[in-house]
């Protein structure tokens, strides 16, 4: 993925986590800026899709194993400070589908 880009209609089961990687590139860095990553519900599916981002473990899916989270309800954002950030920098990101009445999740990031 890449910074600015929407990503639609992405359709995951509840409880799967689907995995993202976004590489921050000397073109898109900024020493001044965050980095905001979000996620929200849309579709037929709605759902509860949270958010886990880690530099480390290139599957993050919870809470114990990524460095940001986010877990809200419907739709979450994650910030990561620009201090946290530095060219080529590489974030794994992971978005779970929580607790959904009919078992799905159908999201945009």
């Amino acid at each position: 993925m890449k910074i600015g880009e929407l990503q639609r209609n992405h359709r995951i089961d509840q409880d799967e986590t689907i995995f993202f990687k976004l590489t921050i590139d000397q073109g898109s860095y900024d020493k001044n800026k965050d980095l905001v990553v979000k996620v929200f519900s849309e579709g037929q599916y709605l759902g509860d899709p949270d958010v886990f981002i880690s530099k480390n473990n290139r599957k993050p899916n919870r809470v114990s194993n990524s460095e940001w989270a986010c877990s809200t309800f419907g739709k979450d954002t994650c910030t990561i400070g620009s201090k946290e950030i530095q060219p080529n920098d590489e974030f794994y990101i992971g978005v779970r589908c929580g607790s959904t009445q009919d078992g799905r999740c159908t999201f945009s990031i």
